[in-house]
Parts: C-alpha cells; structure tokens; sequence
C-alpha cells in the first residue's frame, strides 16, 4: 500500500485520501507541523482523529492501546499493536494515560521483552514494569523516558509510512475547534474520548451513546 500524500521518504507514491471522521469542515490550525522524530517509523499508520500534540511546529502523537492481560503484580501486559502498524518494540516506552485527565498520567516505564501472546497471536505480551495497569487500563506509545506533552488537538489528516524506506517524515495537519464534531468512537481517541473532551473543549464529540 502506497504511503499517505503528506509523508516523505527515499521512495514512495503520493496519494490523496478523505478524512471520514469528521463532520462538516473542520479548519486546521494555520500553521501544522512534522511528525515527531521518534514517531518517523516504517509503516506506521496514524489516522486522523488521533490525539496529538502540536508544539513548535512538531506534532507528537498519543498512539494508545488497551490492555487486554496483565501479568503477575503487573510484571506485564498484553495489548493488540495492530492498530498503527507498528509493533511496540524492547528499549520503546510506553506510559498509563488517565482516561479522564492527562494531567494525571503515568510517567513513561520501559519495555524489556515482547513476544506474540500463546493464546492469540494478534496480540502482544510486553514484559513491563507498569505499576498501576489493570485490564482495560490505556496505555501510550513513548520513545523517551520523559513525560509526553499533553494533546491540544486531533490529527485532521492520516499519516501513513507504508511504502518509504529512509529519510522518513512526515507532515500533518491540527484540529482544534470543530463544531460540527468528530466521529469520537471511530478514531483512536475513543477510549480517551472524556480526557479529550476536558483537554480539547473545541471540538464537538458525537457519540453513538
């Protein structure tokens, strides 16, 4: 599959693509940003909706999985990677985001081993140290032991490394006011929808509830 229009590598087609989440048109804020260094990874996917920081013109992604098993006194978890395209890797990070308020999130912790969970191989047991994790807890991708900026808006478009090699970056686009609302249970967000909801008021969250 070819990589998304906005993202830039060594090779690799340029594609255009709709944004079916929202509802209505949404206006990005004036000036976007490129994807975070650490996030530059070949064939990750991050599809608009996703929670996102955008500081200095450098947008930092909140890419979140449930935990699905925890091993132990939390020796452990087990999340499904599918999601992004990108598998959650030993020497990565990830951190407990509070589903109500990021204010209160963990700090990053990182990962010593993986390997496909025994039961079912789409999901990934991760050999962690996070205290507090239960199942159903949220936890976030990180690449630095150092506390990840808090989300002021959401992705407007995907981005998608699929087919790059080298080089890799990406640029994006933000939204923080929406008042025609976003599809929340169809994007990333959704487990995160009331922390998005206090840290992001601008945009209208519709819901199926």
């Amino acid at each position: 599959m070819p990589s998304s229009f906005n993202a830039f590598g060594s090779r690799g087609r340029e594609i255009g693509g709709s944004n079916p989440v929202w509802l209505g048109v949404p206006t990005p804020v004036p000036v976007g940003g490129t994807l975070a260094s650490g996030f530059a990874k070949k064939g990750i996917f991050i599809p608009a909706g996703t929670p996102v920081n955008l500081a200095s013109k450098v947008i930092t992604p909140y890419l979140t999985y449930a935990v699905t098993a925890v091993t132990g006194s939390v020796t452990g978890i087990t999340i499904n990677p599918k999601a992004y395209g990108y598998v959650p890797q030993v020497g990565d990070y990830l951190f407990l985001v509070n589903k109500t308020d990021f204010s209160n999130n963990g700090s990053p912790v990182a990962i010593t081993a993986v390997a496909a969970n025994a039961a079912d191989a789409s999901l990934l047991d991760v050999t962690i140290a996070l205290t507090g994790a239960t199942v159903g807890s949220v936890v976030a991708l990180a690449f630095a032991s150092t506390a990840a900026p808090v989300p002021n808006g959401y992705l407007w478009n995907d981005i998608y490394l699929g087919d790059l090699e080298d080089d890799l970056a990406a640029s994006g686009a933000v939204i923080e006011h929406a008042p025609d609302g976003i599809l929340i249970d169809l994007t990333p967000a959704a487990d995160i929808k009331a922390a998005m909801k206090a840290a992001v008021p601008g945009v209208y969250q519709f819901t199926n509830a």
